[in-house]
């Protein structure tokens, strides 16, 4: 697949790397090959006995019948009958023999297949659910929340405590690594936490059934998917399960600074995007994260998260989308990710991560006038624009 994904061609190309990669994949190929042709031959050696041990008990038995019909102790009618019946039971006694060989050579798979079976789920359904306030979310509390990955040992978010209210927009900035994506998963419970609560509406997330969840929230990762389907379709997976609104598409569209997509193209709203089908038209990085956008946009959720939503955008788009996308909460819940100080200044409240650990919270002006970690980043950041 590495060969002929497009987001992999270009560097395949410039590196120079089809030939390491193809030579990895024959030798892959070639272990597997080794280790099936193991397996198939303890089965042929098992078939082929079986075959010569039936083979040669009815050789035999046709021999016995044969001079006992000669003889005239059992007539003709009888032989034909004796000699059909031991064909039946030797027929059947093969396909017991190969029965066997492929459970024997399957059994291999069929461990894997009974061990994914088996694997508990990450995060159990309630035993007795509580469903979301209904209407716009008042807010969401993380209290005194740490949690480790599974099979880690050092913990991603320890004693991390933040609130967010109703109609406000909060950045989330720190290091690679600092905890801020491992909220966005406990905020829509990919993961349970081990110590504290996360509440959303006051309701504490364990007790919410996931789904509904999921359905309150808007999210666009920053590996965002790239769906090479229309344009319509690419924003109507925001909410796949709702009537088509093309109004409201439209007005998601224009949200995000794409509706020229639109115009642009020959089909309009129903043009193919991507190179995967015959007639589709290729986008930039940028144009397929403004379609992402777009798509959270059309979901309407009571909750966005963003997680470096304009990474692949130009100064000035980003600048505009994001003040569209702040006028745009109307009483929603906003949640930024993101490494450009251009972008968080934006926001309502911003909350510097180190350690998995709230250490700075307030708007952007009282952070610089803090004078701490925030206040360094932003300079230094801003020290290369000079």
């Amino acid at each position: 697949d590495l060969l002929v994904q497009p987001r992999t061609t270009k560097e395949i190309r410039a590196y120079v790397l089809a030939d390491y990669l193809l030579g990895r994949h024959r030798r892959i190929s070639e272990d597997l090959f080794k280790q099936r042709e193991v397996m198939y031959r303890s089965g042929t050696r098992i078939s082929m006995l079986s075959g010569l041990v039936t083979g040669t008990a009815l050789a035999l038995a046709y021999v016995f019948i044969g001079s006992r019909g000669v003889a005239g102790t059992i007539s003709p009618g009888g032989v034909v009958l004796v000699i059909g019946a031991f064909t039946s039971v030797a027929g059947t006694l093969g396909q017991i023999a190969s029965t066997f060989v492929a459970v024997d050579q399957h059994t291999t798979f069929l461990e894997d297949y009974f061990s994914f079976l088996a694997i508990e789920p990450l995060v159990p359904a309630p035993a007795k659910p509580r469903a979301l306030p209904e209407g716009p979310i008042s807010g969401i509390e993380f209290d005194d929340v740490t949690f480790t990955y599974p099979g880690g040992t050092e913990p991603a978010v320890a004693g991390l405590s933040l609130e967010i209210r109703a109609g406000e927009m909060v950045a989330l900035v720190g290091e690679n690594g600092a905890g801020k994506s491992t909220l966005v998963k406990l905020l829509l419970r990919f993961y349970d936490v081990d110590r504290g609560a996360v509440r959303v509406g006051g309701v504490n997330l364990r007790e919410v059934v996931p789904e509904e969840l999921r359905g309150r929230i808007g999210v666009l990762f920053q590996d965002y998917a790239s769906y090479e389907l229309s344009v319509r379709e690419n924003v109507l997976m925001g909410r796949p399960d709702g009537a088509v609104n093309d109004e409201r598409l439209l007005e998601a569209l224009r949200d995000s600074r794409s509706e020229w997509l639109v115009k642009k193209m020959p089909n309009g709203l129903d043009s193919k995007v991507g190179r995967l089908f015959e007639g589709g038209h290729d986008l930039s990085g940028g144009e397929w994260q403004r379609l992402a956008l777009a798509r959270i946009m059309y979901r309407d959720a009571d909750i966005w998260i963003l997680d470096e939503p304009t990474s692949s955008l130009d100064p000035e788009a980003e600048a505009g989308i994001f003040a569209d996308l702040k006028e745009s909460l109307r009483g929603r819940i906003g949640i930024v990710i993101s490494h450009r100080f251009s972008t968080v200044r934006i926001a309502d409240r911003i909350a510097v991560i180190e350690g998995g650990r709230v250490t700075e919270l307030g708007s952007h002006d009282e952070l610089l006038r803090a004078g701490g970690r925030y206040a360094q980043l932003f300079e230094l950041q801003a020290a290369g624009y000079r």
